[in-house]
């Protein structure tokens, strides 16, 4: 059973962001294969003072240019008044009760899968 949201921390660790790409690569793909629409990636805004949001930038590049992704919604925009996050609210309603709606936290993002 699908839980709403497939979720993929690639901050764990602290890894560089070619390393935090292959996971990112590696689980997407497995979250697409197995039905999933919903994914939330963990990357950390920055606060560690080592990567200045490196990984943050670096998904969320690599979410626009994968032709899976239908669209991005960045986690400081993930609120029922952005137009795409109440659209995944509404298709998907386990997402209505994700901790991060409406907290406008800047250490996720959402993609969903075509």
């Amino acid at each position: 059973m699908k839980k709403g949201i497939y979720e993929i921390n690639i901050e764990e660790g602290l890894p560089d962001v070619d390393a935090a790409l292959r996971i990112l690569e590696y689980q997407f793909a497995s979250a697409a294969v197995i039905g999933e629409r919903v994914v939330k990636v963990i990357h950390g805004y920055g606060s560690t003072g080592r990567g200045c949001a490196k990984l943050r930038t670096a998904a969320r590049r690599w979410g626009k240019n994968d032709t899976r992704v239908g669209f991005i919604v960045k986690g400081e925009d993930f609120s029922i008044f952005n137009p795409q996050a109440r659209y995944l609210v509404e298709k998907f309603p386990e997402v209505a009760s994700d901790k991060d709606l409406e907290n406008c936290n800047e250490g996720i993002t959402l993609f969903f899968i075509k």
